[in-house]
């Protein structure tokens, strides 16, 4: 299981390798709520999300034998490029397995940043079973886009950089795809200050974290369906389902519309360009669906946003 040791840990081990993004106070957004919003410019990260670290340190803690035979990640996007920015960076060879309509630009990514990728199957379940089947046949180590508490704890070191930047913070938004950022982030904070509230925020047609919690278990959805490609899973990790459990107050949905219509206030407000998965959290603060203390922060988890998407979001406005 992952401890704060494991993510004090990760943050030395990441010095130098990744951003410590910065935690900035909107004016417009705290005018619109009436109380203080801050945002985690994760977007702003190294390979455009908070993934880079989870995937940095996952690498940096394998045995050097097991570097030279390369890893391999399954992703829809973000973990795939976080992957094969840090085995570039590190001088091991990457395969990345993306769906088929995973969005080109982080194809792209991936490809420019040195790794074999591959696109297979329409979704979390599909890709991870070629990607196991490609590890087995080829013996390369895996760097899980969310189980694994090495990964975990890279990811946890964003909770760390928030309680830096304001240690008076009063409930933080976290975005839930697999579980991997808002395990690692709400295991630090809540180590360290038990009195912030947590809240996961999912999108509704993809909301396999809540479905879980409210079965008592890990479960698999039968429908994911939404635009915020980073959150598209089926079935949350059964570590992060448990860290979850023990350490995150609230799960909250919220429509393909707020995310949206956030992406697009993100950009004419604040000028920082978010993906949907990165626009998520702070739709789910702006929802009015929790109480907010005095200082609220959503994490904006990445700004990997397809053109096409961009340009639809934009056209609508």
């Amino acid at each position: 299981m992952l401890t704060l040791p494991d993510i004090w840990e990760a943050k030395k081990r990441l010095i130098g390798r990744i951003h410590k993004t910065e935690t900035v106070y909107s004016t417009s957004l705290s005018t619109m709520r009436k109380t203080g919003i801050y945002l985690k410019t994760e977007n702003l990260q190294k390979t455009g999300s908070f993934k880079v670290r989870g995937a940095f340190n996952k690498i940096l803690t394998l045995p050097q034998e097991k570097r030279e035979r390369g890893v391999i990640a399954f992703s829809s996007g973000n973990h795939g490029q976080a992957v094969a920015y840090a085995a570039g960076n590190i001088g091991i060879p990457a395969t990345v397995v993306m769906p088929e309509w995973a969005v080109i630009n982080k194809v792209n990514a991936a490809k420019g940043y040195g790794a074999r990728v591959i696109l297979h199957g329409k979704n979390s379940i599909e890709i991870e079973e070629k990607g196991m089947e490609i590890r087995e046949k080829e013996g390369l180590e895996l760097v899980h886009p969310f189980e694994d508490p090495m990964v975990m704890a890279g990811q946890g070191t964003l909770g760390l950089e928030v309680l830096e930047s304001l240690p008076d913070v009063d409930t933080v938004f976290v975005a839930i795809g697999g579980g991997g950022l808002i395990s690692g982030t709400a295991l630090a904070i809540k180590s360290i200050y038990p009195k912030v509230k947590i809240v996961g925020v999912e999108p509704e047609g993809s909301c396999s974290m809540l479905l879980s919690r409210l079965a008592g278990k890990v479960v698999e959805t039968d429908r994911v369906d939404t635009q915020a490609d980073g959150l598209a899973c089926k079935r949350p990790g059964e570590l992060t389902f448990a860290t979850v459990e023990k350490y995150v107050d609230e799960i909250i949905t919220v429509t393909e519309d707020e995310i949206m219509d956030t992406l697009k206030l993100m950009l004419g407000r604040t000028k920082l360009l978010v993906e949907p998965a990165g626009a998520a959290s702070l739709a789910g603060l702006l929802s009015e669906k929790v109480p907010l203390g005095d200082k609220n922060v959503a994490v904006l988890s990445g700004g990997n946003c397809g053109f096409s998407v961009l340009g639809t979001s934009l056209l609508e406005g």
